[in-house]
């Protein structure tokens, strides 16, 4: 997934998204916060709900054998 993939599923979940800029730091920096004071349980479970979902509908049994090569190698 890319950056904009994962910052848009995030706010699928329920994540506060948006961008920042910081004064005297030239650019914005993209911003995922959860809604919650504490326990951010219920967004994050939904997150990985969402990525699993998009792995195992977009993904071949082949890719998904690779994907899982390249974690076990460390990257």
């Amino acid at each position: 997934m890319t950056k904009d993939e994962i910052i848009e599923t995030a706010r699928k979940a329920g994540f506060l998204t948006g961008k920042i800029d910081y004064a005297g730091i030239e650019g914005a920096y993209d911003v995922v916060q959860s809604r919650a004071t504490g326990n951010m349980l219920a967004e994050l479970t939904k997150f990985a709900e969402l990525v699993e979902q998009r792995y195992f509908v977009a993904t071949t049994p082949a890719e998904l054998d690779a994907v899982f090569a390249r974690i076990e190698a460390g990257g």
